[in-house]
């Protein structure tokens, strides 16, 4: 996709549901909004990852079904292979970029 850069993360078990990933991908969503000249910001996740998805939302992300994929990388079987795509647009000023609590 062009004009469009990716967000991710990846916690320790120890260090999930402490807000951690949220704040950083926000500080990721603001800097690309402030830094970067992208239209989208996207982000993928196992299909199964219900964490990380509801992540997505919560950033204000939506999810683009076409785009769905088996990773390349991973084998054939694994649960892991699955991926799904989210998507956010640039905000038309950066006071409507999504910011929740």
């Amino acid at each position: 996709m062009a004009n469009c850069v990716e967000i991710g993360w990846r916690l320790g078990r120890a260090h999930w549901g402490r807000g951690y990933a949220r704040e950083a991908a926000q500080a990721c969503l603001d800097w690309a909004w402030a830094d970067l000249d992208v239209a989208v910001v996207a982000a993928m996740t196992v299909r199964a990852n219900t964490a990380s998805r509801t992540l997505m939302e919560r950033l204000g992300m939506v999810r683009d079904v076409g785009p769905d994929f088996d990773h390349p990388r991973v084998r054939d079987g694994s649960p892991l292979r699955s991926h799904i795509l989210y998507r956010i647009s640039r905000p038309a000023t950066a006071s409507e970029a999504p910011r929740s609590g």
